[in-house]
């Protein structure tokens, strides 16, 4: 059963410095830091992070001031390019939006 999921202003923004704030907190803890990094997707209405539990999914939108991954590598493979992160991703290019 595939279910709509459910989307939320997630109150998480990511400054100019590239800090990760809720709620005006800084975030601080690497592994969620890690996880959020590695959740983040992009559609027509803005950049959010992805959660899925069981059945259910979750689209937490943020709000970034910033770059908020580091491209440290690529690669090509199959006639493909893909840049690697700093959280270990590996995304084919024409998955990226570049904006100018």
């Amino acid at each position: 059963m595939t279910t709509t999921p459910r989307k939320f202003d997630s109150e998480i923004r990511i400054i100019p410095s590239g800090k990760w704030l809720y709620r005006g907190q800084e975030i601080t803890q690497e592994n969620v830091l890690s996880f959020f990094k590695k959740s983040i997707r992009e559609d027509k209405e803005g950049i959010y992070i992805t959660n899925t539990y069981a059945e259910l999914t979750e689209h937490g939108y943020i709000e970034a001031k910033t770059i908020f991954l580091k491209i440290i590598n690529s690669i090509e493979k199959d006639n493909t390019i893909y840049l690697l992160g700093e959280d270990d991703s590996s995304t084919p290019i024409e998955d990226f939006y570049f904006y100018s």
